[in-house]
């Protein structure tokens, strides 16, 4: 789906309270679908191209429920659990 479908989709829908609430559902309740899509890509990062871009659309979301999956691939990867990362985790969970 492109920018352009979803905006004609998104005018198709019948009022504007409609509208809102896609919108309400998507950005401001973040969808819990689209944050279970978001951590699948975080455990299979191999799918992933432009993994610059993926990192600042986590960014945008800024969802906590991203943390766990991000640490625990971080901490699966390397042999051993560096100190930064058990700082920055712990730093990043307060």
């Amino acid at each position: 789906m492109t920018t352009d479908d979803f905006y004609a989709q998104f005018n198709e829908l019948p009022s504007v309270t409609r509208r809102i609430d896609l919108l309400w559902e998507i950005l401001v309740k973040k969808d819990h679908r689209l944050i279970r899509r978001l951590v699948y890509l975080i455990k299979h990062p191999l799918l992933i191209e432009n993994h610059n871009r993926f990192a600042a659309v986590l960014r945008e979301v800024n969802q906590e429920a991203f943390i766990q999956p991000l640490f625990d691939l971080i901490t699966e990867t390397l042999p051993q659990e560096p100190e930064w990362i058990l700082s920055t985790f712990w730093r990043w969970k307060d």
